[in-house]
């Protein structure tokens, strides 16, 4: 049997339409691209700045602006995940051989995190939330998907539908406190702090401020969660006066 032979619209003297065009260029030169250019340089670097460019842009989608935090870590600096969920910005900060502690209240994904990082001896996992207190707070989930993002002490808006709704009794430690002993006392400075602790964010930014935590690290990310209280914009703005009263040029809170 003779190969069969592939004709192309060039070989028929077609033309290609000119949506046809747009579509192939978007493809070749578009975000497609990029993104596939990025995963190569993943797949090929997987350990250096190849998966580190990966994960900021299509993994955690981190702002342009602080990339540069990320590329400017010197090895050893210590790193602050509260929230760490299924570890995404952990594998971010241990591609550039950082000290990390990792803050996660869910027993589950912290069981699964204690497996994940078992044979990374830069990072240290506390089955804890963190706040301005230490204590025990009740933590809300969907119990059809206990590993789902929304682990939270601000059930009402987020759950207000949701049938399956549940709580549990959680740890909360006081997280100036930790700082103080663990790196104030010790001369030592954080030099990226990671807030993503679902309302809890807005007591504690007021302390940090109010303490002058904030002067013993480099860079403070918050997530806020104004859009699950009722009250969310007020509890912003409290935040932001206590940030500017204590001149804290270092905490931004757009995160994500």
């Amino acid at each position: 049997m003779e190969p069969r032979t592939i004709l192309l619209p060039r070989d028929l003297h077609m033309p290609i339409p000119s949506w046809c065009k747009k579509i192939l260029k978007r493809l070749l030169y578009g975000p497609y691209y990029q993104y596939f250019n990025r995963l190569s340089d993943a797949i090929a670097d997987p350990r250096g700045l190849g998966m580190a460019d990966f994960l900021m842009h299509d993994s955690l989608h981190v702002s342009p602006k602080y990339r540069n935090i990320f590329y400017s870590m010197l090895r050893g600096a210590n790193v602050i995940d509260c929230g760490v969920n299924r570890g995404k910005f952990i594998d971010l900060c241990n591609l550039f051989g950082v000290q990390i502690i990792g803050f996660e209240p869910n027993l589950k994904l912290y069981s699964f995190l204690q497996y994940k990082y078992e044979n990374y001896k830069d990072v240290k996992l506390i089955n804890s939330g963190v706040g301005a207190d230490s204590g025990l707070v009740d933590f809300y989930f969907d119990a059809d998907n206990i590993s789902d993002e929304g682990f939270t002490v601000c059930a009402l808006k987020k759950y207000k539908d949701t049938k399956s709704v549940t709580s549990v009794k959680c740890q909360i430690i006081d997280l100036c406190d930790f700082i103080q002993k663990e790196y104030v006392e010790k001369g030592q400075r954080v030099y990226l702090l990671k807030l993503d602790v679902e309302g809890a964010e807005f007591g504690l930014v007021e302390k940090i401020c109010k303490t002058g935590i904030f002067r013993h690290c480099d860079y403070i990310v918050v997530e806020t969660h104004a859009r699950a209280f009722d009250d969310g914009n007020e509890r912003l703005q409290k935040i932001k006066d206590a940030i500017s009263s204590a001149g804290a040029t270092n905490i931004d809170l757009d995160w994500v």
